[in-house]
Order: structure tokens, then C-alpha cells, then sequence
């Protein structure tokens, strides 16, 4: 049985996934735990291991029924040191509002029920988001500046999953990339300057996409369905900053107005 709560970050709300029974939090770092690999022994399902700013080096295993949360919005930045799976979900784990990069994979997830919201995912070699089986819940990310896909689906089995409000950009690879057998809902994403396809799909995944926006990728799909644009997003400064937020002159504002509903990744930077 699952409810959902809010996750608070620096005053932006999103609902996420947690067991219904309430759970405590674990700081981090705390006299109870100094290090998040710490606080992931001592936490039990329906806890939430809440992390002070700061950078924190190393692997994460975000266990099963856990909550692992930046205190504030990107304020923690779990880094891989430039090798190896930085964040690895287990079944029903949430991870929300960190900064992960330079690993070789930035997040791996392989069981059911996980989500990922408000992380910003940058510098990894190969995939910023690798998911095997299962696609969680991702939404109000910033996906960008990875060596291979924004996202990349292997072996898809799940009857649904969705994919929202995130910005994929400046992957060296595809924006997307899906293969198995599952239906994926694609919505109110900004896909734009990936070097190959804004969506790769292959095998036998089916995809629902509306209000996405697909800009200057390698391709963009080429059974793109109505409800979806192509509009340069005018990122206020993407490099350097990673600031994904969009300009005063953005299209996109104007569109966002008329058809009231927000597309990209929507947090204050």
C-alpha cells in the first residue's frame, strides 16, 4: 500500500511515492550517522535519510522503501569520482532534489516503484539515467552533459511508466532511448541538442508523448504525434552555470501560458 506525500524542497512541492506508514528521518551528518552509506544501515522502510549540503564522494545504495533527500534543492552532490554507478535504487526507493555526476552511470534502477524528482544529473560517461526492467517515476529533472543517453531503458517489462517534465539536453548519445516491452507515457519534456535521436525506441515499447518539445537533436521522431513542438527552449545559460531555467525570451514561455501547462524540468535554480 502506497500514499503519496510531499517532498519539500526549498519551497517547491512534488508528489512522491513512500509506504503509507510514517517513518522517520535520518540526518545526515548526524551523531546517529556521519555518512549516508550510515544512515542507509541504520534507516528502515519508510524512512528518509535527509542530506546536509555539501559534496559526498563514493557509491550510493538508496535501500528498499527508503527516501534519500537533499535538504536543500541541489544542494548535496553525490559524485562518482569518475568511475562507476553513483546511484543505485532499490524496489520503492525515491531519490530527490541531489546534484549527480561524474560517474560512469549516474543512477541505475532495476526494481519496481522507484522515482526520481528534482535531481539535476550531469557529467557522467555513459547514461545519466540507466533503467533495466523497470522504468521509475522521472520528473522535474535536468538530464544533460552525459557521455552516452539522457535515459536509457534496457529490457522493458513494466505495463506502464511515465517520464515528465524533464529537461534532457546536450546528451552525447540519444535523449531517450527505450527497448523491451511496455508502454512509456512521454510528457511536457524539453528534449533538446542530444547529439543522436530526442527519442530512440526499439523492440516492442510503445510510447504516449504530448506537450513535448523537440529541438535540434541528431533526429526527432519521425511519427512525432500532434501536441508535441519544436521550439528553441533559450536555456538561460546551460553551459558553464547548468542553468536549464528559461530565458525571458523563450517561445516556450508563451506556449506554456496558452496551453497552461508547464514543460521542462520547474525548479528555481
Amino acid at each position: 500500500m502506497k500514499t503519496i506525500i510531499s517532498c519539500l524542497v526549498v519551497g517547491i512541492t512534488a508528489a512522491l511515492w513512500t509506504p503509507a506508514a510514517a517513518g522517520r528521518i535520518v540526518s545526515v551528518p548526524s551523531t546517529e550517522a556521519r555518512t549516508i552509506a550510515l544512515a542507509m544501515i541504520a534507516a528502515k522502510a519508510g524512512d528518509t535519510v535527509l542530506v546536509a549540503g555539501g559534496t559526498y564522494l563514493g557509491e550510493i545504495m538508496v535501500k528498499a522503501d527508503v527516501v534519500l533527500k537533499s535538504a536543500s534543492l541541489l544542494g548535496a552532490a553525490l559524485d562518482g569520482g569518475g568511475k562507476g554507478t553513483v546511484v543505485t535504487l532499490g524496489g520503492n526507493a525515491t531519490l530527490c532534489g541531489f546534484q549527480i555526476r561524474n560517474g560512469t552511470i549516474g543512477i541505475s534502477s532495476k526494481s519496481g516503484g522507484n522515482a526520481i524528482l528534482m535531481c539535476r544529473v550531469t557529467g557522467n560517461r555513459e547514461s545519466g539515467i540507466l533503467c533495466v526492467g523497470n522504468i521509475p517515476s522521472i520528473q522535474d529533472n535536468v538530464i544533460v552533459f552525459n557521455g552516452g543517453s539522457g535515459i536509457q531503458g534496457w529490457n522493458l517489462s513494466s505495463t506502464s511508466a511515465a517520464i515528465n517534465r524533464n529537461t534532457i539536453a546536450f546528451n552525447m548519445n540519444n535523449g531517450i532511448s527505450l527497448g523491451g516491452n511496455s508502454l512509456v507515457v512521454l510528457e511536457s519534456n524539453i528534449i533538446a541538442f542530444n547529439q543522436n535521436e530526442a527519442v530512440k525506441i526499439v523492440e516492442n515499447v510503445r510510447t504516449s508523448m504530448a506537450n513535448n518539445d523537440f529541438f535540434k537533436n541528431g533526429r526527432t521522431p519521425s511519427a512525432q504525434p500532434s501536441k508535441n513542438y519544436s521550439l528553441d527552449p533559450h536555456f538561460t545559460a546551460p553551459r558553464g552555470k547548468l542553468d536549464f531555467s528559461l530565458a525571458a525570451d523563450s517561445p516556450l514561455k508563451s506556449l506554456i501560458s496558452s496551453i497552461n501547462s508547464e514543460i521542462g524540468a520547474h525548479f528555481s535554480y
